[in-house]
């Protein structure tokens, strides 16, 4: 009837955020995500693995495309042999990844463009040991080692005798341009791509120096090896 109050419409709960979960059979150590590409698909890079021993487990890169409601496909797995990758960081455009793998610092070009797997890439199968069938094909070439870490001593006790320091985590400017590594007896690392296809040199433009025995003038820490040859001044990116 005119006049009379009508009852308010029953406001609809919001709708809950679109979520995307990736249940893997190794150990998830770490994840780098690059910008949205113009089809607002990101690249979305998992790393981790069961270690130098044979648990069964694989150390391996995971590779995913993830779109703009939080789905993720597979693109595959690359395998990384004895060395788990324990950090990584993908660069803005998904052109360049830093990794730790094991004890070194390595980098992969063109990370946005894999090859392809002929076997093809199964959510089922990802990371996993199957005796019956051979390990994924490659989905990059060799990455280039940019920081080449101490090699365990099994006599460190960090005690009666100091154990070698070892690099715990990296990150990577937008464009790639640029590592940060961080070692855990409190070292900070910078380097600077270079001119030399793969090479990364000291971010202050001295010269690399190999086997240096501290970060001290422009040095890596104890133990460690640049593989680079020099760096160059200028911005980041």
């Amino acid at each position: 009837a005119a006049g009379r109050a009508q009852p308010a419409a029953a406001m609809a709960p919001p709708a809950a955020p679109p979520r995307s979960v990736l249940t893997s059979s190794f150990s998830l150590l770490s994840a780098g995500l690059s910008s949205a590409a113009s089809d607002g698909t990101c690249l979305l890079v998992f790393g981790g693995g069961g270690g130098a021993s044979k648990t069964g487990v694989p150390n391996a890169l995971v590779v995913t495309r993830l779109t703009s409601s939080l789905q993720m496909s597979l693109v595959g797995e690359h395998r990384t042999a004895l060395a788990p990758v324990q950090s990584l960081a993908v660069s803005g455009g998904g052109q360049v990844l830093v990794a730790l793998q094991g004890p070194d610092v390595v980098v992969y070009n063109d990370v946005s463009r894999p090859a392809t797997q002929p076997e093809g890439a199964s959510w089922d199968t990802i990371a996993t040991v199957d005796k019956k069938r051979p390990a994924p094909s490659p989905l990059y070439s060799a990455p280039d080692v940019i920081l080449r870490g101490p090699p365990a001593d099994p006599d460190a006790d960090g005690i009666r005798k100091p154990r070698n320091p070892e690099v715990y985590s990296v990150a990577l400017s937008p464009c790639g341009s640029m590592v940060a590594i961080g070692v855990d007896d409190g070292t900070l690392i910078l380097l600077r791509r270079t001119a030399t296809a793969g090479g990364f040199g000291a971010a202050g433009g001295s010269a690399v120096a190999h086997e240096a025995g501290g970060a001290a003038g422009g040095g890596p820490a104890a133990g460690c090896t640049w593989t680079g040859a020099g760096g160059g001044g200028g911005a980041v990116c």
